[in-house]
């Protein structure tokens, strides 16, 4: 009944579900999910690991906050696989879960977060490079009108408003020297180029978000009524 939901959010007995804070915790559950199974997927692909080192570092990452988790995570597309086996190569000689915390704070301290930007519009990484890629196209005057990609930190300011068909998790730079600017709240951020982490299909992780919220919502009420009779 309560797969996918925040441990922290499941123990909170004393403060009532505010429902919108629940469906961020949700939303961000999800979109780990998508991460750590395109994790996963590279992680296979490093020279000479074997069933139980992926066991290890898939361990080692729940020790992680979700802040550092998702600096963790926060590695574009056509970095990952490069990224992974020089992380497992550190890992096998200093230690795995040293190796972890090591790097999700380091990138973290770096500016490294998981932002969220919805489209139309269908990408794909390039079939030479690798790179996946987000340009900007809409002239913002707080950038003397170079083209800008905005983006998300959060589930309830996603710009939905071009009926988006695909969600893409993408890295933002929260650092100080960046080409990424953000509003003073952390609610919106944009760039000249996104770096893209992978995507899903919009529609199909809303609906996956809203039957988790409900799932839990009516699993409230039965514990109510069991507890009423």
């Amino acid at each position: 009944m309560n797969e996918g939901i925040p441990q922290d959010v499941l123990n909170n007995e004393s403060n009532p579900l505010d429902e919108q804070e629940f469906r961020e915790g949700v939303f961000l559950t999800y979109v780990h999910e998508q991460l750590l199974d395109t994790f996963e997927d590279a992680l296979c692909e490093v020279p000479d690991i074997d069933d139980d080192e992926v066991e290890e570092w898939k361990d080692a990452l729940l020790v992680l906050d979700d802040v550092h988790l998702s600096a963790f995570l926060a590695v574009p597309h056509e970095m990952l696989q490069r990224r992974l086996n020089a992380l497992v190569t550190k890992g096998r000689r200093e230690g795995v879960q040293k190796t972890v915390i090591e790097a999700a704070d380091d990138f973290y301290k770096r500016g490294y977060r998981v932002a969220y930007h919805c489209s139309p519009s269908n990408s794909e990484p390039d079939p030479e490079t690798d790179a996946w890629t987000i340009d900007g196209r809409e002239a913002d005057h707080r950038d003397k009108d170079i083209g800008m990609a905005y983006y998300s930190f959060d589930l309830k300011n996603l710009y939905r408003k071009k009926n988006p068909k695909y969600l893409y998790l993408i890295r933002a730079d929260v650092s100080e020297e960046t080409s990424h600017r953000q509003d003073g709240n952390l609610d919106w951020g944009r760039a000249p180029k996104l770096d893209v982490l992978t995507k899903v299909d919009y529609q199909d992780a809303m609906k996956r978000v809203e039957k988790r919220v409900e799932d839990y919502k009516k699993g409230i009420e039965k514990e109510k009524d069991d507890g009423t009779q």
